[in-house]
């Protein structure tokens, strides 16, 4: 079972090397959408969690 699992998880880390080329640009597109998008996201979350934590003690008063 477990030489199974990893002789599965070789050969899908070896076909990834070999194609490499052919998807390493769209990786790198990837990274650089998510480089822009997730600061806008984390600042977007870290407002909501201000408004919920001010919602919370103003109902606590």
């Amino acid at each position: 079972m477990k030489g199974q699992a990893l002789n599965r998880v070789t050969n899908g880390v070896a076909a990834a090397g070999v194609t490499l080329p052919a998807w390493e640009v769209h990786l790198q597109h990837a990274g650089v959408i998510a480089a822009s998008v997730v600061p806008i996201l984390s600042a977007l979350w870290l407002a909501v969690q201000i408004v919920r934590f001010v919602q919370a003690w103003r109902a606590a008063k």
